[in-house]
């Protein structure tokens, strides 16, 4: 079950002649790769994925999964997996599923996830965190999808609470639902997480506060040829009934008592920044089809929520009202509509929305400026797809393909005989 990568070379030693003789230094530590993890393991059991991740694993370790397996969470006493050292998951394409009311991961140390899905989480007991509920310094997630996940309280698919720095790529985080604030994402840490989204698709996710990023702590969020559309704020107001928190509002009123000053509708749908000092940084995203609310927001003392007025624009973002600053050049808000199809397999390893071929965000970012300002050595798109396709890059996640007209096909020579007679 456990095989040991070796750095023979560690393993001998190091010898270092001095005025004492000869000294011996202590081989240096060496990282284990475990698995694959059997999925057929019932969960809690010797060698299953709980028992690896919470008692096998050390600091450094990489996890392999099965690939394109899937890993059900059954045991409910247990409830969520918790990770105390700094490891690597390979997913493979695996999922995770929980299925009973609890969040998927609670995670104390440095985490890199790839290739993995998050889902099912549902902790509706007024915790935070429905997928990932992380408390260490540096979580990475790439070619994965953060889906299905709610909480009573914050981050219903992730919640930043003491972290440091969150970076997504080609990555999805969709269909998520927090009764507090931040439905895909949540950043409730007390000091300034950073948050770097590149090429991904964070849509359909909803919260009473926020409903797809909320940053409560001041940190930067930095947006690079990100699909960010389509998020709810307002709802749901009633998932929470029954559970050991009363209502939706009274669970977040609990844990935020005071926080929010401006009405719910002036809060951002896909944004919302709890500290003026918050930069919103983006090039090439596109921010649209927010519900309940305007794109982005600031909260403030008196109602109603400023306009984001911290946004460096690094250029060619694409929104549909004027509420997130966009200023740099090549943006256009107040653009009308994105044009993008709903989320569905469109190739690579995740869910993405595809813009029409007539979107506005077709060929957005001008030939010469694909890897400008913070878009250096950005070559493909979300499912790996070469940017770009055509006479520029697209904006957001997804680079269309767009395939060449078919040649008509050349009519049948018809030969007249000619007469001779």
């Amino acid at each position: 079950m456990r095989s040991r990568i070796r750095n023979f070379g560690a393993l001998l030693g190091i010898v270092v002649l001095g005025t004492v003789g000869l000294v011996a230094l202590a081989p240096a530590a060496v990282a284990d790769t475990l698995g694959p993890v059997d999925s057929s393991i019932p969960d809690g059991q010797a060698n299953s994925l709980r028992d690896v991740l919470e008692n096998q694993v050390g600091d450094g370790d990489v996890v392999e999964l099965q690939a394109g397996a899937t890993y059900r969470l059954t045991d409910c006493e247990s409830g969520s997996l918790n990770i105390d050292s700094s490891i690597t998951v390979h997913g493979n394409g695996a999922t995770v599923e929980q299925t009973c009311d609890e969040l998927v991961m609670d995670v104390d140390a440095d985490l890199t996830i790839d290739g993995l899905t998050i889902t099912g989480g549902n902790d509706v007991g007024g915790r935070p965190a429905g997928g990932i509920h992380f408390d260490g310094s540096e979580l990475v997630i790439t070619n994965s999808s953060i889906v299905g996940n709610s909480t009573c309280s914050d981050g219903g698919g992730i919640l930043m609470d003491g972290g440091d720095s969150l970076r997504i790529e080609n990555s999805t985080i969709a269909g998520n639902s927090a009764g507090g604030d931040g439905g895909a994402i949540a950043s409730w840490s007390g000091t300034e997480s950073s948050l770097d989204i590149v090429n991904s698709t964070i849509t359909d996710n909803v919260a009473a506060f926020g409903g797809g990023i909320a940053m409560f702590d001041g940190g930067p969020v930095s947006l690079t040829y990100t699909t960010l559309v389509g998020n709810t704020t307002g709802g749901p107001q009633g998932e929470c009934v029954g559970s050991d928190s009363a209502t939706v509002d009274d669970a977040h009123a609990a844990d935020h008592s005071g926080v929010h000053a401006q009405a719910d509708s002036d809060v951002g749908a896909n944004v919302e920044f709890f500290d003026q000092s918050s930069v919103l940084t983006s090039f090439g995203t596109v921010i649209a089809l927010p519900t309940g609310g305007p794109n982005c927001s600031v909260e403030v003392e008196v109602v109603p929520a400023e306009v984001l007025s911290n946004t460096e624009s690094h250029g060619y973002n694409f929104s549909d009202d004027a509420s997130c600053g966009l200023a740099g050049t090549g943006d256009r808000q107040s653009a009308g509509d994105p044009m993008l199809a709903a989320l569905s397999a469109n190739g690579g390893p995740t869910l993405t929305r595809l813009p029409a071929t007539s979107s506005p965000l077709v060929d957005g970012v001008p030939l010469a400026q694909c890897q400008a300002d913070g878009a250096a050595g950005i070559t493909a798109d979300q499912r790996g797809i070469t940017r770009p396709q055509g006479a520029g890059c697209d904006i957001g996640a997804v680079e269309l393909v767009i395939a060449a007209p078919t040649p008509p096909e050349a009519a049948p020579l018809v030969v007249t005989p000619r007469f001779t007679g």
